[in-house]
């Protein structure tokens, strides 16, 4: 079995991969571990204040990120960051429709999920990524703005990690999870298949 881990669903796949549960990870567009000293200083700073916050009180921070979250205001973050080819794939309706449909869903029993998997992301990740022996696939576009994914594309990813292959991509925005599913999915099925 293998896994896909989109944006702050990385460290979960990662997690999967270094607990022996998967055969191989896609990571698309993912964040990295937000809390590593690494980072310090060159994280954007509504992400840097988050990740502070998260240190110093992850349950006031849980609290807080729950009474802000509803699946319009992450709608309006995840379309917010992107460029104009994410804009062309969110305004189609079809695709609207869905994402929409999906983010519902996924606040239909409250905020509270959604809150403890940020904290739990942005916090300091319980696995060490080096020890990861499953082929991992990173994925990002050279034109990704949304300061929650890697602050440099996954460079430091796959330096940490000896299974890692990174691709990054020209032609996509923070989207690419939709725009080259085709290509995500063929890579890490072709991988996996033959570990």
């Amino acid at each position: 079995m293998a896994a896909i881990g989109y944006s702050v669903g990385a460290p979960f796949a990662l997690a999967c991969a270094a607990a022996g549960a998967v055969t191989g990870v896609s990571v698309v567009s993912g964040t990295d571990e937000l809390a590593h000293p690494m980072f310090a200083g060159v994280l954007e700073p509504e992400v840097s204040l988050l990740v502070r916050s998260v240190a110093e009180d992850p349950a006031l921070a849980e609290k807080l990120l729950a009474d802000q979250a509803e699946a319009d205001a992450l709608w309006e973050v995840v379309t917010g960051t992107g460029n104009s080819a994410d804009h062309r794939v969110y305004a189609d309706p079809a695709f609207n429709a869905a994402y929409r449909r999906a983010l519902a869903e996924g606040f239909s029993q409250g905020p509270e999920g959604y809150a403890r998997e940020t904290v739990v992301a942005i916090s300091p990740w319980p696995f060490d990524p080096s020890k990861i022996t499953v082929p991992v696939d990173l994925w990002y576009s050279e034109q990704d703005t949304n300061p929650f994914h890697s602050p440099d594309l996954g460079t430091s990813l796959a330096a940490r990690m000896p299974a890692a292959r990174r691709h990054l991509l020209a032609d996509a925005g923070t989207a690419l999870l939709w725009t080259h599913a085709h290509g995500i999915v063929r890579s890490l099925l072709g991988r996996t298949s033959t570990s």
